[in-house]
């Protein structure tokens, strides 16, 4: 989901500049940050929270169930996320999301919502969940934290999703995205 620093690939590019702006032209949306959001799952809820943290003027709001927060982390778990950075620490440092939220904006940041679920006692969802879920708070940045026993599979977020989208559609309403 990010750009490659060896320019070959253009995934965060295509997907905020040519994904977003066709969504919004051909759907009936509401083409506002307050109205979009993005969703994920493990590697997915990297690229979330990744995407909404580096363009907070173009979305809302990130949820990320059982994601990581670490570009190009090494780990059993996470054995790809490295390959689209090559070793390139500054493409790495500007890609993480746990220190992406320092970075965004003071004026966005209280606009901004991240979502997270994980399992807090999975030795590495958990750990990278309550070091995120600091991180956010730190900066500012609101984070609504949704903890379970389910670990990290197609279960949780089948059961969370309820509680996920009610969230969101309290912030959007917050934000005036209906009005």
């Amino acid at each position: 989901c990010v750009d490659s620093p060896d320019g070959r690939e253009h995934i965060e590019s295509y997907l905020t500049r040519t994904v977003v702006p066709y969504i919004d032209a051909t759907y009936r949306t509401i083409a506002t940050r307050a109205g979009r959001s993005l969703l994920g799952l493990s590697q997915g809820g990297y690229c979330v929270s990744m995407l909404a943290l580096r363009n907070p003027s173009l979305f809302g709001t990130a949820i990320a169930f059982s994601g990581y927060y670490q570009a190009g982390i090494h780990s059993a778990q996470t054995v790809n996320a490295a390959l689209p950075f090559d070793g390139n620490q500054a493409s790495i440092a500007a890609h993480s999301p746990d220190t992406l939220a320092a970075e965004v904006p003071a004026a966005m940041r209280g606009r901004l919502l991240i979502e997270l679920e994980a399992d807090p006692n999975n030795r590495f969802y958990g750990t990278q969940y309550d070091q995120f879920s600091n991180e956010l708070e730190a900066a500012g940045i609101p984070v609504a934290l949704f903890p379970t026993p389910l670990g990290h599979s197609w279960i949780a977020p089948r059961v969370y999703l309820p509680a996920v989208l009610t969230t969101l559609a309290a912030h959007e309403v917050a934000l005036g995205a209906f009005g």
